[in-house]
């Protein structure tokens, strides 16, 4: 068994554990919301500094988080007309399952084990666009279809990025790298790392602790309409950036698999706030986890580096 089946084979045997753990209520979902906290809070942030901190700067890497921003955008406009006709109810939690997506809860543990920190650096940069679509226009857009009368403002959102830790991780090590300070022989680094080297596992249990194979059987069709059009658009943008882009191999992969991953988490609470159809974003959340996945599996064995 080649690494790259051997990692997604220990990946899953966490991911499904994890799930009969909950079957058997032994833990419950509960505890995947203390989990999310303990990552994006904690193990994360760390895992950032510690990859960041030893980043080479160029300007190529300013296009990572530029591509998500754009594909964000390109998702909402052609999004808004396919989706015209249906009640504002759904038309809101579709919409915002379409931008952005969930890559620090979803990528990170298979990106770090199979392409390294470099592959992580990548898709890290990345991930910063995919802050400001999440906090930014996922947020204006739940708000707008929301049927109650909601706080929306620059500076709300504004708020919602600067106090999101993983974002303020990033921009703290891009000042590190950037001013030159090294602190890798730090007790600070020392405890960062130990953290870091948690979070994947943490993730992977995550995954099997909001896994679930049921679908709003109502609205079915709505369902698998928003989850085709994510997956065809990723995949042409994908693919095309992928032949397109004049930078290494490595750098144009990570933009194809990046465009693949699954709805943002987010985009639960966001229903939530905004009286939006709840089960109908977490139908699709679990979906897109499930197809990823396997998506995810694919590129890494057929697109190696």
């Amino acid at each position: 068994m080649n690494q790259i089946n051997f990692t997604f084979l220990i990946s899953l045997s966490i991911i499904l554990i994890t799930y009969l753990f909950k079957k058997v209520s032994i833990i419950d979902q509960k505890d995947g919301d203390s989990l999310v906290k303990i990552v994006m809070n904690i193990t994360l942030p760390s895992l950032i500094i510690i990859v960041f901190s030893n980043i080479e700067l160029n300007l190529n890497l300013i296009f990572l988080p530029l591509i998500c921003i754009l594909f964000g955008i390109l998702s909402w406009l052609l999004a808004g007309k396919l989706l015209k006709n249906l009640p504002r109810y759904n038309k809101g939690s579709l919409l915002i399952s379409l931008l952005g997506f969930n890559i620090g809860l979803f990528a990170y543990p298979f990106v770090e084990n199979i392409w390294g920190t470099r592959g992580l650096q990548y898709i890290a940069f990345f991930d910063m666009g995919n802050a400001v679509i999440i906090f930014g226009l996922t947020y204006i857009v739940a708000s707008f279809y929301s049927d109650q009368e909601s706080e929306f403002s620059l500076g709300l959102i504004f708020k919602k990025l600067i106090t999101f830790i993983p974002l303020m991780s990033y921009f703290l090590a891009l000042a590190l790298s950037l001013t030159g300070i090294n602190f890798s022989n730090t007790i600070v680094y020392s405890i960062l790392d130990k953290f870091a080297a948690i979070n994947g596992p943490l993730v992977l249990m995550i995954l099997g602790l909001y896994l679930d194979f049921s679908l709003e059987k109502s609205e079915i069709k709505e369902i698998f309409k928003v989850v085709s059009f994510k997956y065809i658009l990723g995949l042409i943008i994908g693919v095309s950036l992928y032949f397109i882009v004049p930078f290494g191999k490595l750098y144009r992969a990570v933009i194809l698999i990046s465009l693949i991953m699954p709805t943002g988490m987010a985009v639960i609470p966001y229903s939530l706030e905004n009286n939006l159809n709840l089960k109908l974003s977490a139908s699709i959340v679990n979906l897109t986890n499930i197809i990823s996945f396997t998506l995810l599996w694919i590129v890494f064995n057929f697109l190696p580096i």
